[in-house]
């Protein structure tokens, strides 16, 4: 009687404290969500309360391109094309079971030493939103523009993919 007391117990913490742990660390994931999906009436898309998006701290931009592989996201809400491009990347991303993708709205960077900074790193590339960025240790893997024919950009995007270690994004959960 004694055990199965405590195993019930047992099994309400976890239940319990699984429940809040996805409260808490979905908060990027909804902020995303909620930041794109209130500009439905410009271009529909509906975006999973557990995607892979995490918005970057400004001052860590170029950190994170030079110390690990990844993927960063630059985008407008508001804008369709930004909207159309997150469409497909988020798409392409579940295929990779990958866990983070880093966004930003180039526009709330500009005059900013960063902004030169990011401007040097990408070289002959454009800064500006709608594009995405696959970056490794450093190096620019692939740089991707919003295109209109869906098919040559989901191609790109999985070159993209395929550009950082087979595909590996940064290992982290949210949670």
């Amino acid at each position: 009687m004694k055990k199965t007391i405590i195993l019930v117990i047992l099994l309400l913490a976890i239940v319990t404290g699984c429940g809040d742990n996805n409260k808490k660390c979905n908060t990027n994931a909804l902020k995303f969500k909620e930041e794109y999906e209130k500009y439905n009436k410009v271009l529909k898309i509906d975006i999973k309360d557990d995607n892979p998006m995490v918005k970057m701290n400004k001052n860590n931009i170029i950190k994170k391109i030079d110390s690990s592989n990844g993927i960063l996201f630059f985008g407008d809400p508001k804008n369709s094309d930004s909207r159309t491009l997150v469409k497909e990347l988020l798409k392409t991303a579940k295929d990779y079971d990958c866990e983070i993708i880093y966004y930003y709205d180039i526009d709330d960077l500009k005059d900013n030493n960063v902004y030169e900074e990011l401007k040097t790193k990408l070289g002959e590339y454009s800064l500006k939103n709608n594009i995405v960025i696959f970056y490794k240790k450093g190096d620019i893997t692939k740089y991707q523009e919003y295109v209109k024919d869906i098919k040559e950009l989901d191609k790109n995007l999985v070159e993209g993919f395929d550009s950082i270690s087979g595909g590996m994004c940064e290992v982290a959960k949210q949670c």
